[in-house]
């Protein structure tokens, strides 16, 4: 009996805990988050055949033909960047998801200290390009972030002095390993600056609208 006593209450709190997808998110500068702890899941989808069906025999099979298609084809469609693609095309997975922020929450009262050399995150688990930006300036930039930050967690070098004067941090990942491509999106408030008028922050940096410069 108290084997099955045990039993229960394991499955009671397992039944409690937060689901835990297989995925990864943005740990160093620790973002805000809609459920209230972090999610590694995707907040929305792109569809993978937003430019049709590739040819194997040219870009070849599974994800890394996937990948081939993606460098080969996303320079010429025109998008000045990996986040100006997906704002315009992404389907948001559920109401939760911001179109900006993806599962992460732009609150300004809840800031982070950017770190000196290095950003954390916790794994790239599927081959997909990522990009980072610090308000107006790209920061980095991969087609696949997997092969270039394969540590678990990631650490990913940047150069701390494009986010001296920024007010938010942001980092988009496409995971292109599934059908349809998986967006995670994360963002983290800086503490060093502040905005007196936060409703026309969220304005200017809608990412539909906005203006990214090229991509590397």
């Amino acid at each position: 009996m108290q084997v099955l006593a045990l039993i229960a209450t394991g499955a009671v709190i397992l039944a409690s805990m937060p689901a835990v997808h297989g995925h990864g998110y943005i740990s160093d500068p620790a973002a805000q988050w809609a459920d209230g702890y972090p999610n590694n899941g995707y907040g929305s989808t792109v569809d993978n055949e937003i430019w049709g069906v590739y040819d194997n025999s040219k870009y070849g099979y599974g994800v890394n033909g996937t990948l081939n298609f993606f460098k080969a084809t996303f320079p010429t469609k025109g998008y000045d960047s990996l986040g100006a693609f997906i704002a315009k095309n992404q389907e948001l997975y559920s109401s939760k998801t911001d179109p900006d922020c993806g599962l992460t929450v732009y609150k300004d009262s809840a800031r982070s200290t950017l770190p000196a050399s290095e950003l954390t995150y916790t794994g790239f688990t599927h081959t997909g390009p990522c990009e980072v930006w610090c308000d107006d300036t790209k920061v980095l930039f991969d087609y696949d972030c997997q092969t270039k930050y394969p540590a678990i967690p990631a650490k990913m070098p940047y150069d701390e002095s494009k986010c001296a004067n920024a007010n938010r941090l942001t980092i988009y990942w496409l995971a292109l390993h599934g059908d349809p491509w998986q967006v995670y999106t994360d963002c983290v408030v800086d503490s060093r600056w502040i905005w007196f008028d936060v409703d026309f922050h969220h304005d200017y940096h809608h990412s539909a609208d906005h203006d990214y410069g090229s991509i590397d």
